[in-house]
């Protein structure tokens, strides 16, 4: 007989929880009535190496008939992969070993996939802040190209209020997540929500928009229009244009993906590189030319974000062919 919950923490007092940990210490939270783990008015918790809606092997639908990960008044806690810095011990050429220190998994990415509802769901107040979505498989397997995907969104953050550094996504190694293949959105932002920053992922194939931000969330942050790009043997370049807040930095960060979404609003398969620019005036158009250090073959399609500090990411822009 299934259960409720598969996992269920709620606080005030359930604070500082770790729900599996380095990749071979996750577990296997499927085939539940409603949510896989549900974290209630809880703080400090990792959730890493997880298991949450298929069987142990992560090749076949056990699905929980709710969001695989559902987050209610939450703050401090990362899902997904926490890097630290270990022990490693290397054979030298002429013989003999050295020990020096190098990254080690903290905590490992989890695979979400396959549940009834959204992988994972966010409901906002004035208490949530600082969530960290790291290093994850969601709606796919360990191999980030099997279709499992969860019934709604990848990720769905609602609730209607600013809610600090929730980030979905990170600059280290190994900290984007997959996301892909989910039944709606990959990720979807509810309107006015906001403080929401998605950055550094591999987003496509899902059965709607990659990055759906509903219009009055997120600060109506507004995509970057792409006007051109090519490539070359080293490189690729991009013209673009941004509009901002006077003095303010905007991050913009391009994409590639094999072919565009048939909305001509693109996905981003693959992160390629990121470039900071600083309008100079209100809502007013900033053209600006790029060079990125990666060679995106011909044939196929970029795409792009912006985030501001002040207010989280856009949805990805139009797609532009190189």
């Amino acid at each position: 007989m299934a259960n409720g919950e598969g996992v269920l923490i709620a606080g005030p007092s359930a604070d500082a929880n770790i729900i599996g940990g380095g990749p071979s210490e996750g577990n296997v939270i499927s085939g539940n009535q409603l949510a896989g783990l549900e974290l209630r008015s809880t703080r400090d918790d990792r959730i890493g190496a997880n298991i949450i809606g298929l069987n142990a092997a992560a090749t076949a639908a056990v699905p929980n008939r709710g969001p695989g990960v559902l987050m209610t008044d939450t703050k401090f806690t990362i899902l997904g992969q926490v890097m630290g810095q270990g022990q490693c011990t290397i054979t030298l050429p002429g013989g003999g070993e050295l020990t020096v220190s190098c990254p080690t998994v903290i905590s490992g990415g989890n695979v979400i996939a396959a549940n009834s509802g959204s992988g994972v769901r966010i409901v906002t107040n004035s208490n949530v802040r600082f969530i960290s979505i790291f290093g994850n498989r969601i709606g796919t397997n360990f191999d980030g190209a099997s279709g499992l995907g969860n019934g709604l969104h990848g990720i769905d953050v609602v609730g209607g209020t600013f809610a600090p550094a929730i980030d979905i996504g990170g600059p280290g190694l190994g900290e984007g997540n997959r996301i892909a293949f989910n039944g709606v959105f990959g990720v979807h932002v509810a309107s006015g929500t906001g403080g929401i920053v998605i950055r550094f992922n591999s987003i496509g194939s899902n059965g709607n928009l990659g990055l759906a931000i509903e219009s009055l969330a997120n600060f109506r942050i507004m995509p970057p229009v792409l006007t051109s790009a090519s490539t070359t043997a080293t490189s690729t370049t991009v013209q673009a244009q941004v509009v901002g807040r006077a003095g303010q930095r905007v991050d913009v960060d391009f994409y590639a993906s094999a072919a565009c979404d048939p909305s001509g609003v693109g996905e981003g398969e693959r992160f390629l590189s990121s470039t900071a620019v600083t309008p100079t005036s209100d809502n007013q158009a900033l053209t600006f030319s790029t060079t990125l250090p990666v060679v995106v073959p011909a044939g196929q399609v970029i795409t792009a974000t912006t985030t501001e500090a002040t207010g989280g990411s856009s949805g990805f822009s139009g797609c532009v062919t190189i």
